[in-house]
């Protein structure tokens, strides 16, 4: 983060966990995360999108307000990926671990606004 912390999902801890290195200390910030998430991708607006792990929609931590919350609906529940990659453009890929297909994240210009796209 531009602060110089960490930020993560610790499995089943049903909040964003930070990590500031400077002091050493761990804590759970945020709001209730329903769903599992994995692999941070931080954009350049300074938030942390969190790629999803079998649930139908896209996480996104603001570090500026602590607050996790959730975009998109569209993201077949059946598929879980491992990652993300941040592209020159802007957009997030999602590395497929059980999926037939990549999907691509934008998050674009209005928040939450963004496409998926399937079968890449």
């Amino acid at each position: 983060l531009p602060s110089g912390k960490v930020a993560f999902t610790p499995n089943q801890a049903g909040k964003v966990g930070l990590f500031d290195p400077a002091t050493g200390t761990f804590s759970l910030v945020g709001n209730a995360i329903s769903g599992e998430y994995v692999a941070g991708v931080l954009l350049p607006n300074g938030k942390v999108v969190f790629v999803p792990w079998g649930v139908g929609s896209v996480g996104m931590f603001d570090p500026a307000t602590d607050t996790f919350s959730t975009v998109g609906a569209s993201i077949s529940t059946n598929n879980m990926y491992r990652g993300g990659v941040l592209l020159p453009s802007g957009k997030v890929v999602f590395a497929p671990y059980i999926a037939d297909t990549v999907e691509v994240f934008e998050p674009g210009n209005v928040e939450p606004g963004y496409t998926v796209s399937g079968g890449v």
